[in-house]
């Protein structure tokens, strides 16, 4: 029997590769469909680094690791507002940024959550998507969709619960539920553009890097 090749991750060129074989991961495919429309590039590069710092001190929290002292301070309301979020929906979480990969459609992603929400009236098993954001995006529905199917065993239709946390600058948060029925199946039409693109040297994007 064949060895099972592993997935990794190499966070410096943001690329998965399963085995030698390197995957399209969830963020660049959806990319091209996000609207940045005149941003400057400083600011999209600060949120870039920001919801990257934000998604850190948030795991540490989790962990109970987290040094106080240490966030920068315009990091810490998002952190107070994850700390809100953690004490009124409760959540028990068991995935934590949990790389996934999708063997039936070949691609990979590291989805934020998944657990329990047993603050909310359902307690529905969930996957959640941290986004420090001043708006949330209908994207987003697409790639919480494609982490969901891609953490659900054997390519089942995936039976868990798609959210996106917002957290504000003013240390409040939203929870917003995506449950658009076509959310997977738009995000596999990208999926198969944005490969169709790469292997043709088209200019839509590499949904690998």
């Amino acid at each position: 029997m064949a060895a099972t090749a592993t997935l990794t991750f190499d966070p410096a060129t943001h690329t998965y590769r399963l085995g030698s074989r390197v995957l399209p991961h969830v963020t660049g495919v959806i990319k091209p469909l996000e609207d940045y429309a005149g941003v400057p590039p400083s600011v999209l590069e600060w949120a870039s680094e920001r919801g990257r710092m934000v998604h850190e001190a948030c795991q540490f929290l989790d962990e109970d690791d987290l040094d106080e002292s240490s966030l920068d301070p315009e990091i810490a309301p998002y952190v107070e507002a994850y700390r809100r979020f953690l004490e009124e929906v409760r959540p028990e979480w068991y995935a934590i940024e949990q790389p996934v990969h999708s063997d039936r459609y070949g691609y990979a992603g590291t989805l934020d959550r998944v657990g329990y929400l047993t603050g909310l009236k359902r307690s529905p098993r969930a996957v959640v998507d941290l986004k420090a954001v001043a708006k949330l995006s209908p994207v987003t529905g697409l790639q919480l969709a494609a982490y969901a199917e891609a953490w659900c065993v054997g390519g089942a239709a995936p039976l868990i619960a798609r959210y996106a946390l917002q957290l504000r600058p003013d240390k409040t948060y939203r929870l917003k539920r995506y449950d658009e029925p076509t959310d997977l199946s738009t995000f596999l039409s990208q999926l198969s553009v944005a490969n169709w693109c790469r292997r043709h040297g088209k200019q839509q994007g590499d949904p690998t890097t």
